[in-house]
């Protein structure tokens, strides 16, 4: 079931009607009467830390065009974006490469992992568990599953 705002009745996940609130998946406020981008959070940056992923030229294009990445289909915990604490490790961890990408990521409330752990969950299993992020310790490796948490600062050749 998706988060919703206080409204008898609401269940959109957007912009209520009734209030003109909603769900901030920054804060986390169920009646928000702020976007994303206007989130005390995501303005100060608290609980946002400086992160790279590595990708093709394509998907370089793309996330510098649009300014947002998507969470892919793959992955150790499937659908997610995937980050690293600097720019060596995504040489490591990449599957595509040749352009890096540097994100200011809102980790939120983060489950440390290994790697031997990553398929005993998935998206949904851990927003169940009210996690945000997942750090696969091991492998040096952020997971991040909601794209409104990834502010993209630059797209950059290697």
């Amino acid at each position: 079931m998706g988060l919703h705002c206080n409204a008898r009745g609401c269940h959109n996940t957007g912009w209520c009607k009734q209030t003109g609130r909603h769900f901030c998946n920054i804060c986390k406020s169920r009646n928000s009467d702020h976007r994303r981008t206007e989130c005390p959070f995501w303005v100060t940056g608290q609980g946002m830390r400086t992160l790279y992923h590595q990708t093709d030229a394509p998907s370089a294009a793309a996330i510098g065009q649009s300014g947002e990445m998507l969470p892919g289909s793959g992955g150790s915990l499937g659908g997610a974006n995937y980050f690293a604490p600097d720019i060596p490790t995504t040489d490591r961890l990449a599957h595509r490469k040749g352009y890096v990408v540097t994100a200011q990521v809102f980790l939120g409330k983060q489950k440390m992992i290994s790697s031997q752990q990553a398929t005993q969950h998935t998206f949904e299993s851990l927003r169940r568990e009210g996690y945000d992020s997942v750090f696969v310790q091991d492998r040096n490796e952020y997971a991040v599953f909601h794209k409104d948490h990834v502010k993209i600062m630059s797209v950059a050749r290697r």
